[in-house]
Protein backbone atom coordinates (compact mmCIF):
# COMPACT_ATOMS: atom_id res chain seq x y z
CA UNK A 1 0.00 0.00 0.00
CA UNK A 2 1.21 3.68 -0.77
CA UNK A 3 0.24 6.24 1.45
CA UNK A 4 1.19 9.50 -1.05
CA UNK A 5 0.44 12.50 2.18
CA UNK A 6 2.78 15.67 2.08
CA UNK A 7 3.72 19.25 0.64
CA UNK A 8 7.06 20.39 -0.75
CA UNK A 9 7.65 24.15 -0.41
CA UNK A 10 10.57 26.27 -1.04
CA UNK A 11 12.10 28.40 2.33
CA UNK A 12 14.82 31.10 1.57
CA UNK A 13 17.83 31.01 4.24
CA UNK A 14 17.97 34.55 5.43
CA UNK A 15 21.51 34.12 7.06
CA UNK A 16 22.54 32.07 3.81
CA UNK A 17 22.29 33.14 0.31
CA UNK A 18 20.65 29.22 -0.47
CA UNK A 19 17.50 28.25 -0.91
CA UNK A 20 16.21 25.48 1.19
CA UNK A 21 13.81 22.50 -0.02
CA UNK A 22 11.33 21.40 2.95
CA UNK A 23 9.19 18.08 2.85
CA UNK A 24 6.68 17.95 5.51
CA UNK A 25 3.78 15.17 5.84
CA UNK A 26 1.27 14.29 8.04
CA UNK A 27 1.43 10.27 7.94
CA UNK A 28 0.71 9.83 11.76
CA UNK A 29 -2.82 9.74 11.33
CA UNK A 30 -3.18 6.70 9.44
CA UNK A 31 -0.02 4.99 10.45
CA UNK A 32 -1.16 2.47 13.66
CA UNK A 33 0.52 2.23 17.18
CA UNK A 34 3.44 0.71 17.23
CA UNK A 35 3.92 -0.70 14.09
CA UNK A 36 6.90 -0.46 11.87
CA UNK A 37 6.66 0.68 8.55
CA UNK A 38 9.25 1.63 5.34
CA UNK A 39 9.37 5.43 4.51
CA UNK A 40 10.62 6.17 0.98
CA UNK A 41 10.92 9.63 -0.44
CA UNK A 42 10.24 9.89 -4.38
CA UNK A 43 10.76 13.31 -6.12
CA UNK A 44 9.32 12.79 -10.09
CA UNK A 45 10.50 15.39 -12.29
CA UNK A 46 9.60 16.35 -15.96
CA UNK A 47 11.52 18.94 -17.13
CA UNK A 48 14.45 19.21 -17.94
CA UNK A 49 13.66 15.35 -18.70
CA UNK A 50 11.28 12.93 -17.09
CA UNK A 51 13.30 11.07 -14.59
CA UNK A 52 12.29 9.82 -10.68
CA UNK A 53 14.88 9.95 -7.77
CA UNK A 54 14.22 7.64 -4.89
CA UNK A 55 15.37 7.95 -1.60
CA UNK A 56 16.72 5.04 0.70
CA UNK A 57 14.04 3.38 2.63
CA UNK A 58 14.22 4.47 6.43
CA UNK A 59 12.41 2.46 9.01
CA UNK A 60 9.86 4.25 11.35
CA UNK A 61 7.86 3.68 13.87
CA UNK A 62 4.65 5.59 15.05
CA UNK A 63 4.93 4.87 18.95
CA UNK A 64 2.47 5.21 21.42
CA UNK A 65 4.32 4.80 24.79
CA UNK A 66 1.60 3.61 26.88
CA UNK A 67 0.47 0.33 24.78
CA UNK A 68 2.13 -1.98 27.98
CA UNK A 69 0.91 0.52 30.41
CA UNK A 70 4.22 0.27 32.03
CA UNK A 71 4.80 -3.41 32.40
CA UNK A 72 7.89 -5.24 32.16
CA UNK A 73 8.30 -6.31 28.49
CA UNK A 74 10.46 -9.19 29.81
CA UNK A 75 6.97 -10.52 30.87
CA UNK A 76 5.07 -10.46 27.83
CA UNK A 77 4.49 -13.65 26.35
CA UNK A 78 2.25 -15.63 23.54
CA UNK A 79 -0.86 -16.95 25.13
CA UNK A 80 -0.74 -20.28 24.52
CA UNK A 81 -4.04 -22.21 23.59
CA UNK A 82 -5.78 -25.45 23.69
CA UNK A 83 -8.96 -26.16 21.29
CA UNK A 84 -12.46 -26.28 23.11
CA UNK A 85 -15.40 -26.57 20.58
CA UNK A 86 -16.53 -25.17 17.05
CA UNK A 87 -19.59 -24.72 15.43
CA UNK A 88 -18.98 -27.17 12.39
CA UNK A 89 -16.29 -28.15 9.86
CA UNK A 90 -15.83 -30.15 6.62
CA UNK A 91 -14.02 -32.40 5.57
CA UNK A 92 -10.76 -33.49 7.62
CA UNK A 93 -10.69 -29.70 8.24
CA UNK A 94 -10.83 -29.53 11.88
CA UNK A 95 -10.93 -25.87 13.99
CA UNK A 96 -7.75 -27.86 16.08
CA UNK A 97 -5.85 -26.79 12.72
CA UNK A 98 -5.73 -23.14 13.27
CA UNK A 99 -3.73 -22.97 16.54
CA UNK A 100 -0.98 -25.28 13.47
CA UNK A 101 1.67 -22.84 12.00
CA UNK A 102 1.97 -24.80 8.96
CA UNK A 103 0.19 -23.85 5.66
CA UNK A 104 -0.99 -27.63 5.21
CA UNK A 105 -2.97 -27.51 7.84
CA UNK A 106 -6.18 -25.52 7.68
CA UNK A 107 -9.56 -24.89 9.16
CA UNK A 108 -12.78 -25.13 6.90
CA UNK A 109 -16.06 -24.14 7.90
CA UNK A 110 -19.34 -25.78 7.39
CA UNK A 111 -21.09 -24.52 3.70
CA UNK A 112 -23.12 -21.58 3.41
CA UNK A 113 -26.14 -23.76 3.07
CA UNK A 114 -25.90 -25.01 6.81
CA UNK A 115 -25.84 -21.46 7.93
CA UNK A 116 -29.25 -19.52 8.85
CA UNK A 117 -28.98 -15.93 7.44
CA UNK A 118 -28.23 -14.28 10.54
CA UNK A 119 -25.84 -16.92 11.87
CA UNK A 120 -22.25 -17.03 12.28
CA UNK A 121 -19.36 -19.12 12.49
CA UNK A 122 -17.40 -19.80 16.00
CA UNK A 123 -14.64 -21.00 17.71
CA UNK A 124 -13.53 -21.24 21.00
CA UNK A 125 -10.33 -22.01 22.80
CA UNK A 126 -9.27 -22.63 26.08
CA UNK A 127 -6.66 -21.09 27.62
CA UNK A 128 -3.43 -23.37 28.99
CA UNK A 129 -1.97 -20.85 31.33
CA UNK A 130 -2.85 -20.00 35.00
CA UNK A 131 -5.38 -16.68 34.14
CA UNK A 132 -3.36 -15.41 37.99
CA UNK A 133 -0.42 -14.82 35.57
CA UNK A 134 -1.81 -13.20 32.78
CA UNK A 135 -2.02 -9.44 33.87
CA UNK A 136 -3.15 -7.67 30.68
CA UNK A 137 -3.86 -8.88 26.73
CA UNK A 138 -2.22 -6.38 24.60
CA UNK A 139 -2.40 -8.15 21.05
CA UNK A 140 -4.52 -10.91 18.49
CA UNK A 141 -2.77 -12.58 15.80
CA UNK A 142 -3.99 -14.33 13.44
CA UNK A 143 -3.35 -15.48 9.80
CA UNK A 144 -5.29 -16.13 6.80
CA UNK A 145 -4.79 -18.65 4.26
CA UNK A 146 -4.94 -16.25 0.79
CA UNK A 147 -7.92 -17.98 -0.74
CA UNK A 148 -11.63 -17.40 -2.02
CA UNK A 149 -12.83 -18.68 1.50
CA UNK A 150 -9.97 -16.63 3.96
CA UNK A 151 -11.88 -14.74 7.23
CA UNK A 152 -13.13 -11.52 5.79
CA UNK A 153 -14.33 -10.07 9.60
CA UNK A 154 -14.14 -11.49 12.66
CA UNK A 155 -15.09 -10.43 16.32
CA UNK A 156 -12.87 -11.77 19.24
CA UNK A 157 -14.08 -12.37 22.80
CA UNK A 158 -12.95 -13.61 26.43
CA UNK A 159 -15.36 -15.57 29.28
CA UNK A 160 -16.55 -18.28 30.11
CA UNK A 161 -18.57 -20.72 28.01
CA UNK A 162 -20.09 -21.89 31.41
CA UNK A 163 -22.04 -18.82 32.03
CA UNK A 164 -21.63 -17.29 28.47
CA UNK A 165 -20.61 -14.17 29.37
CA UNK A 166 -18.43 -12.37 27.24
CA UNK A 167 -16.03 -9.22 26.55
CA UNK A 168 -15.32 -8.36 23.05
CA UNK A 169 -11.73 -7.18 23.21
CA UNK A 170 -12.15 -5.08 20.22
CA UNK A 171 -14.70 -2.07 19.59
CA UNK A 172 -14.42 -2.43 15.61
CA UNK A 173 -15.01 -5.65 14.09
CA UNK A 174 -11.56 -6.76 12.78
CA UNK A 175 -11.12 -7.30 9.10
CA UNK A 176 -8.01 -9.58 8.33
CA UNK A 177 -6.17 -9.09 4.75
CA UNK A 178 -6.39 -11.73 2.76
CA UNK A 179 -2.13 -12.78 3.22
CA UNK A 180 -0.43 -15.88 4.59
CA UNK A 181 1.67 -13.26 6.63
CA UNK A 182 0.68 -13.20 10.90
CA UNK A 183 -1.35 -9.90 11.47
CA UNK A 184 -1.08 -8.53 14.35
CA UNK A 185 -4.29 -6.46 15.93
CA UNK A 186 -4.34 -4.12 18.81
CA UNK A 187 -6.73 -5.30 21.95
CA UNK A 188 -8.78 -2.05 22.35
CA UNK A 189 -10.71 -3.06 25.55
CA UNK A 190 -9.24 -5.34 28.11
CA UNK A 191 -10.28 -5.46 32.26
CA UNK A 192 -8.06 -7.34 34.16
CA UNK A 193 -11.39 -8.19 36.29
CA UNK A 194 -12.43 -10.17 33.69
CA UNK A 195 -9.09 -12.57 34.29
CA UNK A 196 -8.96 -12.27 37.55
CA UNK A 197 -12.36 -14.36 38.38
CA UNK A 198 -10.77 -17.11 37.18
CA UNK A 199 -13.49 -18.37 34.97
CA UNK A 200 -12.41 -16.06 31.63
CA UNK A 201 -10.49 -18.51 30.28
CA UNK A 202 -11.73 -18.79 26.80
Amino acid sequence: KICKHGTISADHNQHESCTTTTMQTQLLDVLKFNESYVCRVEYHMRAPMHAVLRSNEQPIRNVKNDLYNNLDLRQLCKVKLEYHSHRKHVLTRHAKNVLFTSDGKQYWSAFNADFKPDERDWIIFKMMQQTAKIQSVKKIVFKNYKSNQDVKEMMVYIGDVRTKQWHRLTTDVIQPQSSKELQYFDVQQFDPKWIDQEQCIY
